[in-house]
């Protein structure tokens, strides 16, 4: 139905390259136009759609904040210890921190450089 209507066009268009459709063909064509009371269900419809786009877009939005929400409340719950049980033999983070932070000097290499030759002059 859609050539049908585009071969229409062309066959009233003239022009080379970019056709052009005079006003006068263009105020002569016929447009088919549905009933009222079917253009009023048509309208309807439409607006029930983009009602229920909305709500979509609502729900969407609510459950984006909830979940950004509940991720901060899981993180606040993981760094304060109560996602696990707590075990009273662990050792303290002050002292796991102290350790790790003295193996990491103990593997660090000696920062002195070894005498190698002079830097080449720049002309």
């Amino acid at each position: 139905m859609a050539q049908q209507k585009l071969g229409v066009f062309a066959s009233l268009s003239a022009g080379v390259g970019i056709n052009h459709l005079s006003a006068g063909k263009f105020g002569r064509l016929r447009v088919l136009v549905p009933p009222l009371a079917e253009q009023k269900e048509i309208v309807e419809r439409l607006e029930a759609a983009f009602e229920a786009v909305e709500e979509q877009e609502r729900t969407i939005e609510w459950s984006m904040a909830r979940a950004a929400a509940q991720r901060q409340n899981i993180l606040r719950a993981a760094f304060s210890g109560q996602l696990v049980p707590q075990d009273s033999s662990d050792e303290p983070a002050s002292v796991l921190l102290e350790r790790i932070r003295a193996q990491r000097q103990a593997a660090v290499p000696s920062t002195k450089r070894k005498a190698g030759r002079p830097a080449k002059a720049t002309a």
